[in-house]
C-alpha cells in the first residue's frame, strides 16, 4: 500500500464558524521512500482568511482570489490519496476540514475515511512520548531536525512530516542509509530521501535523538562527497 503524507492550511481553526481549506499538499511514499510524485495547490476560500491564520501560514486573501476553489481539484486530490494509508499529524483537524468541503459540494463521499487507512502521527507520537509536548516542531526539535522558517505551509511541512515519519516509526537502526535527491519543489524546498537498508542490528533500539544524529551525519557525508 502506497503511503500519503498530508498537510492542510485553513482560513481559520473551527469548521462550526465556516473555515475552508486554502492549501493542500500531499507527498507519496513507497517502500518508505519519497518517490517525489507530490499533490499540491493553494485553493481560493471563498471567504477571508482569520488575522490569527494569515500570521501563521504568511497567506493573504489577495494572493488567493486567482486560485481554484476546491470543487475544481477534488477529483484529482482523491484520486492522489484514495486507497492510500494516509499520514497525517493531528488527522482530527485534516479529515474534518476534507469531509467538510466534500459536504459543501453535496458529493458521493461523506468520509474520507471510509476510502483509506488514517495513520496520525500525534496519537503516535503521544504514545512514544507521554507528557512531552508533540506538535510538529517539538518532534523535528526531538529528533534533531533542523528546521528554518517564518511560516508554517502545507509544503514545507509535509517534508518535515515525512521525516519525522520515518524517524519515529524507525523499529530498529539501520546499518546503513541511501540518499539521494528526489525531487526539487516550487519555493525552492529540496527534498533528500533515504532507503533503510535490510540489514538491520538485532535488539539494538535507539532513541529518537539517537537516530535524528545518524540521519544527519549521513546527510553531512553525503554532502561531502558531492562537493568532491
Amino acid at each position: 500500500m502506497k503511503k500519503i503524507i498530508l498537510d492542510l492550511e485553513t482560513t481559520g481553526l473551527f469548521i462550526s464558524n465556516r473555515h475552508r481549506i486554502v492549501e493542500i499538499c500531499c507527498l507519496e511514499i513507497i517502500d518508505r521512500k519519497i518517490t517525489g510524485r507530490k499533490f499540491h495547490t493553494y485553493l481560493n476560500p471563498q471567504r477571508k482568511i482569520d488575522a490569527a491564520a494569515s500570521k501563521i501560514t504568511g497567506i493573504k486573501d489577495f494572493f488567493l482570489l486567482d486560485k481554484p476553489f476546491f470543487k475544481n481539484i477534488v477529483d484529482e486530490f482523491l484520486d492522489f490519496i484514495i486507497g492510500s494509508e494516509l499520514i497525517v499529524h493531528n488527522a482530527k483537524f485534516d479529515i474534518g476540514f476534507i469531509n467538510y468541503e466534500l459536504l459543501l459540494l453535496n458529493h458521493k463521499i461523506k468520509d474520507i475515511k471510509n476510502h483509506l487507512v488514517v495513520f496520525d502521527t500525534l496519537i503516535y507520537s503521544r504514545k512514544l512520548y507521554p507528557g512531552k509536548k508533540n506538535n510538529l516542531d517539538a518532534l523535528a526539535e526531538r529528533c534533531k531536525i533542523i528546521v528554518k522558517r517564518k511560516y508554517h505551509g502545507a509544503l514545507l511541512d509535509v517534508i518535515i512530516l515525512a521525516r519525522i515519519y520515518f524517524i519515529i516509526t524507525m523499529m530498529q537502526v539501520p546499518v546503513l542509509f541511501k540518499c539521494n535527491i528526489e525531487n526539487k519543489f516550487e519555493n525552492k524546498f529540496e527534498i533528500k530521501s533515504f532507503n533503510e537498508s535490510k540489514f538491520m542490528i538485532n535488539k539494538k533500539y535507539a532513541t529518537c535523538e539517537e537516530k535524528g544524529d545518524h540521519i544527519n551525519f549521513i546527510n553531512y557525508i553525503e554532502q561531502k562527497i558531492y562537493k568532491k
